[in-house]
């Protein structure tokens, strides 16, 4: 006996209903993902915490009004006078607002070389009203720009751009329509769409973004200098985003490979990350910077896998410089504690020895 089969009719019938089944989920899950993008792209903080007293910097807290009614808070480092300075536009990334503890180890090592930094804050993030967006971003950071060349009359040549993570995003756009003097990215990604379909491949993501940040399509627009700062063991951006912004920027641009991932590189490499900025922001902006001192965190990171005696060199190292009687680090307390953070996973007693090196009365 034969076994039994569909008719066409009922096998078509089948297959749509089939397909209907399929189908509903999938667009159940894009309809999830673009009713929560703001939500999925943006992670911003609300609490906001004081600036350590050890560094020495007191942010002048502003807030500028834009063309359309909106006030930006910014916060302002100055080290010197804003007649023959430098400045810094800086624009943080996620997860954070202006006085989180990176943001402003950030600030305050631009500010060790001598620059003067705006740090822009985002609607939504921080104390700054409103709804985080692609938009949103660029208007603030178009707002330190308008403040610097309008209000205080600095010359655009002497404005640097600074895009961290995120930041990057705000910062590429806002060069394409001013003439900066120079533009710094670390950790940026060539857009959120990218990254988006690395993370997400079976999902048509492209489509559905509002806040793209295409950066690799404006990067070329940008009239300055370029410098990208990126860590090979990013976990957050691959190393390869900086490789292709990279390549789709015009004319002089240099890319800097550092390591620790994607919050640390200013730290875990910070000789080469300062010794960066000194050499492009100095050349780029035609200014006289201070140059930088020496790391105590690297010297600490380098120290704590290379054994016991090694250590024990470090630790008397730092012994000195805590005391006061060795001069010319980096001795800001960030990072004392970041260094103390990567010892005790390593030797408990070496890091509590090396914790209060930190809190020496000398420092």
């Amino acid at each position: 006996m034969n076994a039994p089969s569909l008719r066409p009719g009922r096998t078509k019938t089948l297959l749509l209903a089939l397909a209907v089944c399929a189908a509903v989920p999938y667009l159940a899950i894009l309809g999830w993902l673009k009713w929560h993008e703001t939500d999925l792209i943006y992670r911003p903080q609300r609490v906001m915490h004081d600036v350590p007293g050890d560094l020495g910097l007191v942010p002048e807290r502003l807030r500028i009004t834009d063309a359309a009614g909106a006030a930006h808070p910014l916060w302002v480092y100055r080290t010197r006078p804003a007649a023959d300075a430098g400045w810094v536009i800086f624009l943080h990334g996620n997860a954070a607002n202006v006085s989180s503890a990176m943001n402003v180890a950030r600030c305050h090592q631009l500010s060790l070389l001598g620059l003067n930094v705006v740090a822009v804050e985002y609607p939504g993030f921080g104390e700054s009203p409103g709804e985080p967006s692609e938009p949103g971003m660029v208007a603030a950071g178009m707002t330190a720009w308008r403040w610097l060349t309008e209000d205080l009359g600095v010359p655009a040549s002497r404005i640097a751009l600074y895009g961290w993570s995120l930041g990057s995003g705000a910062a590429t756009q806002v060069a394409a329509d001013v003439d900066e003097g120079a533009l710094v990215l670390e950790g940026a990604f060539t857009s959120v769409s990218d990254l988006a379909a690395e993370e997400y491949p079976y999902l048509p993501v492209r489509w559905l973004l509002r806040h793209p940040f295409a950066s690799h399509s404006r990067i070329g627009r940008a009239g300055s200098p370029v410098l990208l700062l990126h860590a090979r063991d990013d976990e957050v951006v691959p190393f390869a985003h900086a490789e292709r912004l990279h390549e789709a920027a015009m004319g002089l641009r240099q890319l800097v490979p550092l390591s620790g991932g994607h919050v640390y590189p200013n730290l875990v490499r910070e000789d080469d990350y300062l010794h960066a900025l000194h050499g492009f922001l100095g050349s780029a902006l035609g200014s006289p910077l201070t140059p930088p001192p020496r790391s105590l965190v690297t010297l600490l990171l380098e120290a704590a896998d290379g054994g016991s005696t090694a250590r024990a060199e470090a630790l008397a190292l730092a012994q000195r410089i805590g005391a006061g009687r060795e001069t010319g680090f980096n001795a800001a307390s960030y990072a004392w504690s970041y260094a103390a953070r990567r010892w005790r996973s390593i030797d408990a007693a070496d890091a509590d020895a090396l914790t209060a090196a930190a809190a020496r009365p000398g420092r």
